[in-house]
C-alpha cells in the first residue's frame, strides 16, 4: 500500500485543509481523505493528515506501507527526530507509535509534482466546512481519475533515510 499526504494553508497561520490518498499495490485508490482543519499552519495541516492516514492504515490491517509527502520539515521530524517546531513533537511521537504498529514501512520525500492528488484533496479541504472520506467506489474519486493517472507517472523522488 502507499500513502500520499499533503496540507494546504491560506496564509501561514490561516484557513487550512488536509488531503491524503491511500492506494493498493496496483495503484487502485482504497481511501481518500479531504478536510478542513481550521486555522493552522501548513506544518500542522501536513502532520495531522499524515497521522490520520497512518491511523486508517493501522485500523485496517495494513502491514507494509510506502509513505510519501512533500514536506521535508515533517518527514525529517518523523525519520530523524529533528524538531524544528516543538509544537509538532506530540504529533511526531504519536506517528512513531503508529509506525511501530505497521511493522514494514518506508518513508520518502515526493516532490510536489508527484503529490498532485493529495495536494488537490488538501486544497479542496480548505474550501470545505467538514472532513470527507472517499472509498474505492465513491463517485468523487471517479472525477479525480485524470489527476490520479498523472500522479502515477514516474516522477523523481528524493529519499529520506
Amino acid at each position: 500500500m502507499k500513502l500520499n499526504f499533503d496540507g494546504a494553508s491560506r496564509g501561514n497561520l490561516g484557513r487550512s485543509g488536509v488531503g491524503a490518498i491511500i492506494r493498493n499495490e496496483v495503484g487502485e485508490v482504497v481511501r481518500a481523505i479531504s478536510g478542513l482543519v481550521g486555522v493552522a499552519t501548513n506544518n500542522v495541516a501536513e502532520i495531522s493528515v499524515m497521522e490520520a492516514g497512518l491511523q486508517w492504515c493501522v485500523n485496517n490491517g495494513v502491514v507494509k506501507l510506502i509513505i510519501e509527502g512533500d514536506s521535508q520539515v515533517i518527514l525529517n521530524g518523523v525519520t530523524k527526530s529533528v524538531f524544528q517546531n516543538w509544537r509538532l513533537e506530540c504529533w511526531i511521537l504519536r506517528i512513531n507509535m503508529l509506525l511501530n504498529l505497521l511493522g514494514d514501512y518506508h518513508i520518502q520525500h515526493m516532490f510536489q509534482e508527484g503529490n498532485k492528488v493529495a495536494d488537490y484533496l488538501a486544497n479542496m479541504g480548505v474550501e470545505e466546512d467538514s472532513a470527507r472520506e472517499f472509498g474505492r467506489d465513491d463517485t468523487m474519486l471517479i472525477g479525480l481519475k485524470e489527476i490520479i493517472s498523472l500522479d502515477m507517472v514516474s516522477i523523481p523522488r528524493s529519499r529520506i533515510g
